[in-house]
């Protein structure tokens, strides 16, 4: 039998982890301890639904080897950890800013790099902070989304996307390096929908994955061929004379 909801305090919350589906959460406190949670229904992307990642934060929150203070390694390389109070971490960070800017006479032996996992506000203060300190040492890019983003800005001029449920209007869904099936299964909902609705799903992929299972058609190319296959389809369409030249134009 399920327990009956009204004896809990529910907490509404919404997943931090480095993913785009952001999803909502419904977090449920007995006793003043995390007892489950759920996906929140409130969400008409997710519809209440989490992935494995997600059902395990409970265990997560509770797990004896979460860090939940500032630990200092004893010596370097040694694997040896102890607990410091967040004023003696924050000042020993602090003592080496300042001993760095008056050994080189400025910060760019100081680097920010930033990346996955930290979007958002969490991102930006850090930012706010080294630039205040003066000219220092920042990152740029990361290894995922990059080729994205350029892929994005060259064929529409923007970072601009459809929303994921217009998915299910489409007649015909290239997933090319992408496994929906197993790394965004919200968005994959929204694929089987639209192919129930008809559409024809091709899955490009040198490996034959679980969404490559679930398409009308698979083609398996050989790793870094991409590009040459993305130049004979281009070629293709512009021999075929199916380029819209006034979408091109304007």
């Amino acid at each position: 039998m399920s327990p009956q909801k009204e004896e809990y305090q529910i907490f509404c919350n919404v997943c931090p982890r480095n993913c785009y589906d952001t999803c909502s959460i419904k977090t449920y406190v007995k006793n003043d301890k995390i007892q489950f949670i759920e996906g929140s229904s409130d969400s008409t992307f997710t519809r209440g639904g989490l992935c494995v990642k997600g059902y395990s934060y409970v265990r997560r929150v509770y797990s004896k080897d979460r860090i939940k203070y500032p630990m200092r390694q004893v010596k370097r390389k040694s694997g040896n950890w102890e607990r410091i109070s967040w004023d003696e971490a924050l000042g020993t960070i602090s003592k080496k800013i300042h001993t760095l800017n008056e050994k080189d006479g400025s910060l760019l032996g100081l680097c920010l790099a930033t990346g996955s996992g930290n979007h958002g506000v969490t991102n930006n203060s850090p930012h706010g902070m080294m630039s205040s300190l003066g000219h220092t040492t920042r990152t740029v890019g990361t290894p995922c989304w990059p080729a994205g983003i350029d892929a994005q800005t060259y064929d529409m001029g923007a970072m601009w996307c459809n929303d994921p449920e217009d998915l299910i209007k489409s007649r015909y869904i290239i997933l090319w390096g992408v496994n929906p099936a197993w790394c965004s299964i919200h968005t994959m909902k929204y694929i089987y929908e639209a192919q129930e609705r008809g559409a024809k799903i091709l899955t490009i992929d040198p490996v034959f994955t679980q969404t490559a299972a679930k398409s009308n058609l698979f083609w398996q190319i050989k790793t870094g061929t991409d590009g040459a296959l993305a130049l004979g389809m281009a070629r293709h369409i512009i021999d075929s004379g199916l380029v819209d030249s006034e979408f091109l134009t304007n």
